[in-house]
Parts: C-alpha cells; sequence; structure tokens
C-alpha cells in the first residue's frame, strides 16, 4: 500500500465516521425500515402478493422484506432491530466479497485499501444500507463479479438473475459482462452467462404468473406510472428553477415516494431524452473502445476496465432514471471500492450528500429550502461528472490504473484467457 494511498483511504473512512456520527447525534425521525410494515403485515395476513395484493418490488424483494417479520412476530421495534441486523450482515458478507476479490487482483488497489475505502463508503451510506434491502441486490452483483473472476459466467448469470428477481438494475449490467466476454473472444463465456441469467429469471417469471396470475407483472407498469421523483435529476432542477427564478415546482406524495411536478417538464423531456442518449451512446462507446484496446494491446482485459464500466452504468441508470432514491447509492458500494482511490474519494464524497439530504435533511428538500436543493443538485452533479470520468477512455490507453501485465494468481478462464491483476501492489 503506498502512502498516499493510505492517506486517501484514511480520509474517506474520516469522513464515513464524520457522516455517521452526525446521523447517530441528529436522530432524525426521517428514515427506518418500518416502510415496509404495510406490506408484511397484509402478507402475513394471508394475501398472496402479486395476485391479492400489488407490490413495487420484483418477487425476490420479499425475502429480505419478510423474513425479519417471521423472526419478530407482530413486534414493530423487533422488526426494525432484526431488518437492521440482517442489512448489517449483508453489508459485512458485501465486504468480504470485496476483499476476495481485492485479493485476486479484481480491484485497483490492494486488499486493505479496498477494505478501507469499502469501511468509508458504507459509514457514509450507512443510513440508506439499513433501512433498505437494496444491499441485498448489491451484493449478488458482488458475487456475480466473484463467479467472473473465477471463471464461471454461468454462476455469474445466476446471481445477476437473482439480483433481478430483487432490484431489476442488476440486468443493465448484464450487456457490459456480454461485451466483456466477447470482446475479449470468449464466445462461450457470455453463452454461459446469458443462458445462466436467463434460466434465473425465467423460472422466476413462471414462477411468479403461477402465483400472481395475469397481475404477476404490475411492479413493472407500477414503475412505468411513477412521476419524478423529489431525488432525481429532474426533481432537483425543478426545484432548483423555483429557488432561483420562481418556478413554482409541487412537491407531493405518490407511489411510496416524494414527487415534484413543474411546468418546466414538458420544455425539459426532449432535451433530457437527448440528453439521456447521448450518455448512453458514451457508454457504449467507452465500454466498445476501452474493452478492445485491452485486448489488442494486452491480449486480456484488464479487470479493473470492466469494474471501470460496469460501475459507469449503475451511475447512467441512476441519472436517467425518473427515480433516483437515496438507497440506490448502496448499488454503487461494491464496485466502488474496487476502483482507484481518486475515484473512490468522489463517491464517498456523493455517498456523505446523499446522507445529508435524507434523512438529515429531508424536511427542508421537501419543502424546497435552497440549501437542501443545492447540496442535492451539487451531488447529482458530481454524480454526472463521476460518470463522465469513468466512461472517457484515457488517451495512454489505460483506465488510469496501474497495468503490469497478467498477474501470476491469474485465473485460466473458460477458454484459456487469463485475467490479470491491475492491481499495484
Amino acid at each position: 500500500m503506498t502512502q498516499r494511498a493510505r492517506a486517501f483511504a484514511t480520509v474517506e473512512l474520516i469522513i464515513g465516521l464524520l457522516t455517521l456520527g452526525t446521523v447517530v447525534w441528529a436522530r432524525p425521525r426521517e428514515g427506518g425500515p418500518a416502510v415496509f410494515l404495510s406490506i408484511v403485515e397484509r402478507v402475513a395476513a394471508g394475501l398472496v402478493p402479486y395476485r391479492d395484493l400489488a407490490l413495487e418490488y420484483p418477487p425476490l424483494a420479499l425475502l429480505p422484506i419478510m423474513v425479519p417479520r417471521v423472526l419478530a412476530g407482530n413486534s414493530i421495534n423487533g422488526y426494525e432491530i432484526l431488518f437492521t441486523a440482517m442489512a448489517v450482515c449483508l453489508v459485512m458478507v458485501t465486504a468480504a466479497a470485496v476483499a476476495w476479490l481485492a485479493a485476486h487482483g479484481w480491484s485497483a488497489t490492494s486488499r486493505r485499501e479496498a477494505l478501507l475505502m469499502f469501511l468509508g463508503l458504507a459509514l457514509a451510506a450507512m443510513p440508506a444500507l439499513v433501512w433498505r434491502f437494496d444491499i441485498f441486490p448489491a451484493l449478488l452483483t458482488a458475487l456475480a463479479l466473484m463467479a467472473v473472476a473465477a471463471g464461471r459466467p454461468a454462476w455469474a448469470g445466476l446471481a445477476l438473475g437473482l439480483g433481478t428477481a430483487a432490484k431489476l438494475y442488476p440486468a443493465f449490467l448484464i450487456p457490459v459482462l456480454l461485451a466483456y466476454y466477447v470482446l475479449g473472444r470468449r464466445p462461450r463465456g457470455a453463452a454461459l452467462l446469458l443462458f445462466g441469467s436467463m434460466v434465473t429469471v425465467g423460472a422466476i417469471c413462471a414462477g411468479l404468473v403461477l402465483l400472481g396470475g395475469p397481475d404477476a407483472f404490475t411492479f413493472l407498469t407500477y414503475q412505468g406510472d411513477r412521476g419524478i421523483e423529489i431525488g432525481s435529476v429532474l426533481g432537483g432542477i425543478f426545484l432548483l428553477a423555483e429557488n432561483m427564478f420562481g418556478i413554482e415546482a409541487a412537491v407531493s406524495f405518490g407511489f411510496g415516494s416524494y414527487e415534484v411536478s413543474s411546468s418546466l417538464g414538458a420544455t425539459l423531456a426532449l432535451p433530457n431524452v437527448l440528453a439521456q442518449v447521448v450518455l448512453g451512446i458514451g457508454l457504449m462507446t467507452g465500454t466498445g473502445v476501452s474493452l478492445v484496446r485491452d485486448r489488442r494491446r494486452l491480449g486480456f482485459i484488464q479487470p479493473t476496465t470492466l469494474l471501470t464500466y460496469l460501475l459507469a452504468t449503475l451511475v447512467l441508470v441512476m441519472l436517467a432514471n425518473k427515480v433516483l432514491s437515496p438507497q440506490y447509492i448502496a448499488w454503487l458500494l461494491p464496485l466502488g471500492a474496487l476502483l482507484s482511490w481518486r475515484q473512490s474519494l468522489l463517491l464517498v464524497a456523493i455517498f456523505a450528500l446523499t446522507t445529508f439530504v435524507y434523512p438529515l435533511n429531508f424536511a427542508l428538500l421537501r419543502a424546497a429550502e435552497p440549501l437542501a436543493v443545492v447540496v442535492l443538485n451539487g451531488r447529482n452533479l458530481l454524480l454526472l461528472v463521476l460518470f463522465i470520468w469513468l466512461v472517457v477512455p484515457r488517451r495512454d490507453g489505460s483506465t488510469g490504473r496501474v497495468s503490469q501485465g497478467p498477474a501470476a494468481t491469474g485465473r485460466v478462464g473458460d477458454s484459456g484467457n487469463r485475467t490479470g491483476s491491475m492491481a499495484a501492489r
């Protein structure tokens, strides 16, 4: 571990500790896993999910939501305590997955640095991690990466399929991993990844149809019917326009979250779509150029190159979505701890600003108070900066990491191509 990397990893840890300490000191009224009680109590009363009870979540999300209810019984405090304890355990298992990946060369830093960065990120995002279940699909994505690193693409597909059945977003990682295998001249790996994910999702969907009948997939239409969530890019712009130009923005509660409507919605509709198209093209171009360049220069695709564009994909999903709930930052946790300390330092700032908005100052945001609105837009701007930083290939052909060639511990993959470690030891 270099002295500079150690120092900045320590800075991340301090930021995380200060952020969590502020939450503990302030004891905000917002937050807590009790938001799921309306679901679990109706299921416990005998209603069949998706048939008798419309849900906004995919079916596997019921696992982390219902297990604490089964263990705690009718106790509300018991449910919250067990939900939080379970989430903490999932964070710890995710940390173990990150440590394994770093130890096997799938990190821009050493294992110790990666764990320090993970801890700093987790502390800064702790309310979002322990009050919601998004750490569950985040763990499944980390397990998928472990399977890729171990040369087990079918198992990676299985993990991503399970993650998709819990939160949908892991599905967006599948095309990047397919490109990794195809452009890395490992078509068998691509086929196995696709097979594993499709079989998993197909089996879950078949069971869901048997359970819920014609209303089995209402959680998909639910997402389509939602308005502009207050924490999204457009939501932040609407509130900022009200503060700066007096363009009225109305905040209301609907679809389980606070939404913002504004006359700017129609004006920004086309620019928003164009911006998403540009960012999407940038992601696809950067991914293709970097993966092909790695293959031509090194004979293999660097793990950190893949990690970079997986993380960029998740950031784009967050930026383009009309919903950007605070817990979405959990998606970035395992990948963010595996990248360079510079990018991870930016990510911990994003996490800390998210916690500042929710739960610390969410009431101020709903009231469109200037400080909370500026911080929210600053957080969203930093997400855009991070996306651009991740996507744009370096002129020297690297992704900003130290390249040492295939490591002695590199695993022979499914087609005999060795994955190399880019970690600076």
